[in-house]
């Protein structure tokens, strides 16, 4: 679904343009069914619920432009997109059990950019140009709301279930700016400019129950214990 509008605000003066877009996909997942019980120790699958690979996106993006003078132009963008794979992993092979609907991850991925530019025709053969920029992607590996117990990997029954094996959140902002300015004659053209961006990635992890458990057709082989935070700046 992708509906656009665009027009003029003030006649020669502003101008918008607007668009929406939203798409889903849904995949059933082949010999894979939900958790019948998320807090018990076994795992019953219920067969008569199929695991789904769900994805989403919804897109807004917005763009004005402004002409402030014959000789300055102004114009401003804006994007938001929110997409969500909801069951990411479901299905999977993880090293290389399977993973349960439960243990899937709710993968949320809000990005945000914004761009601003002024330009201007300083004299018929000068021209400067100057924009600055604001993106974020802010990817959060989120538990399924049913996930409420810790994870177990039974290799037994070739499964990974309850809980992913940790949430994450990676979080990266970036900003950047540019600038140049061009001589152009009837022949020949000379430009010169920047472009600067910079950055930070920071990441953080947890655990539900803050551990894990392997198991072999129901019993319990081994626990991680202690799986309570961890960052990366």
């Amino acid at each position: 679904v992708n509906p656009t509008f665009g027009a003029p605000i003030k006649k020669d003066k502003l101008w918008f343009f607007a668009t929406y877009t939203y798409s889903r996909t849904d995949q059933l997942v082949g010999d894979s069914y939900l958790n019948s019980n998320s807090l018990a120790w076994d795992y019953v699958p219920d067969t008569a619920q199929q695991a789904v690979d769900d994805q989403y996106s919804k897109d807004v993006s917005t763009r004005i432009t402004w002409q402030a003078t014959a000789r300055n132009k102004v114009a401003a963008y804006f994007s938001y997109n929110n997409s969500c794979h909801c069951h990411f992993l479901v299905g999977r092979a993880v090293s290389p059990i399977p993973v349960v609907s439960d243990a899937s991850v709710l993968l949320h991925i809000p990005n945000k950019v914004s761009q601003v530019t002024w330009s201007s025709p300083m004299t018929n053969r000068v021209l400067a140009e100057v924009g600055v920029s604001y993106i974020l992607e802010d990817q959060q590996f989120n538990p399924r709301p049913e996930s409420i117990a810790p994870q177990i990997t039974d290799t037994g029954k070739n499964v990974i279930y309850r809980a992913s094996s940790s949430t994450m959140r990676a979080y990266t902002p970036v900003y950047g700016s540019r600038g140049s300015l061009s001589y152009v004659t009837g022949s020949h053209a000379i430009k010169g400019g920047y472009t600067l961006t910079m950055g930070e990635y920071e990441q953080t992890s947890t655990a539900v129950g803050n551990m894990r458990f392997s198991a072999v057709n129901g019993n319990p082989t081994s626990v991680v214990l202690g799986l309570v935070y961890g960052y990366i700046p």
